[in-house]
């Protein structure tokens, strides 16, 4: 699931993502690792997140799709689940928010 935040004042758009724990974990979940990439710049990015958190943001780019994959991780990498694409609306250059 996934909320985005318009920019305010200085601040561009935020892409706040949650997911749910695993239904088998497999051991003792270690952390979830998140790989994305964006429409944009094609540049993969890595995030590993503690394994009591199930939600994360990032800063994004107005008109620009993101390709997310989550995995968790415990004493090896379980499979990627896909947490999109998700497309950042554009926003003009003075928001009125």
């Amino acid at each position: 699931m996934e909320t985005i935040t318009p920019p305010i004042a200085s601040t561009g758009p935020v892409l706040r993502l949650s997911w749910k724990r695993p239904l088998e974990v497999n051991g003792i979940l270690l952390k979830y690792k998140l790989e994305y990439n964006n429409s944009y710049t094609g540049k993969r990015f890595t995030v590993d997140i503690p394994p009591g958190t199930n939600t994360s943001s990032l800063q994004a780019l107005g008109g620009t799709t993101y390709f997310f994959f989550l995995r968790a991780v415990t004493i090896k990498e379980g499979p990627a689940v896909s947490l999109g694409p998700v497309t950042i609306p554009e926003y003009s250059e003075y928001c009125s928010n």
